[in-house]
């Protein structure tokens, strides 16, 4: 997959509109509803980060023999990020799928009157939602077989989170590394 350079500009410019849609939804939920969200978004985020190198290991999704032809290039430690990589958007998503279909099954159909507090730490709950999903984007957009996502990153809005996501391949890599030795 590649990114086209010319329009860099107007990704920047839907993610800032998706992040205010984010913010906007959050505070019409409240509080209490937000906060759920937010709470199982950090779990999941968590639990993906932390069973994806394990998954990575006992289960690669790539091998050197697939037939993709960057994948033949790549040596064993890199085919292991790709497969941790693989492995934390397959549970990140599967997760979220999760949590959305217990949530709507077990939503109240009664509508309740929120206060203007409720609403405003709503809104600050997404807030955090936003800054959480700009963090999995970040990741997913380092990903190697994205071409010039780098390159968007560090011109994007979202090069705020180049320290986290660091931190994050750092702790894959260091994993990786103990698994081989």
């Amino acid at each position: 997959m590649s990114l086209d350079t010319r329009y860099f500009l107007y990704y920047d410019l839907a993610l800032m509109v998706l992040g205010f849609i984010i913010v906007y939804v959050a505070y019409r939920k409240g509080f209490a509803r937000q906060l759920g969200d937010v709470l199982t978004l950090i779990a999941t985020m968590v639990i993906s980060i932390l069973a994806s190198p394990f998954l990575a290991s006992e289960i690669p999704l790539m091998t050197a023999s697939s037939e993709i032809e960057i994948i033949k290039l790549l040596q064993n430690s890199a085919l292991q990020i790709v497969n941790t990589f693989l492995w934390f958007l397959i549970l990140f998503l599967a997760l979220r799928i999760l949590y959305r279909i217990v949530a709507f099954s077990l939503r109240s159909k009664k509508k309740t009157v929120l206060s203007f507090t409720n609403h405003l730490l709503g809104l600050v709950l997404g807030i955090v939602k936003v800054f959480l999903l700009g963090a999995v984007l970040s990741l997913i957009l380092r990903f190697p077989l994205i071409q010039y996502g780098d390159v968007y990153l560090n011109q994007s809005v979202l090069r705020a989170w180049d320290p986290a996501i660091d931190s994050m391949i750092d702790y894959w890599e260091g994993w990786i590394h103990h698994e081989t030795e």
